[in-house]
């Protein structure tokens, strides 16, 4: 198992941040949710990558851009900080 380990080698193995990134997986659900209820009364998807997504690949192509642009704005957060990640315990 890996986890995301504190910069300055925090022996406790707690992940930095384990609250908000909490928040960020349920606000990202809200917004695959609502991104849906939005495109089912007739609306559009503003960004245009996105929209390619759905039209193309439908609701999954939806769920996939968004668990990916998360995953990667994710990364760059912890990269920027200098984050690392290895085996858990050690």
């Amino acid at each position: 198992m890996y986890i995301l380990r504190h910069p300055d080698g925090d022996p406790s193995g707690k992940m930095m941040f384990q609250n908000a990134y909490v928040w960020l997986v349920f606000v990202a659900a809200l917004d695959i949710m609502f991104t849906w209820v939005v495109l089912w009364y007739g609306g559009y998807e503003a960004n245009g990558l996105a929209a390619v997504m759905i039209h193309t690949y439908g609701p999954t192509g939806l769920v996939v851009y968004n668990i990916c642009s998360y995953y990667l704005s994710s990364c760059c957060a912890r990269w920027s900080r200098g984050e690392t990640a290895g085996p858990a315990g050690s």
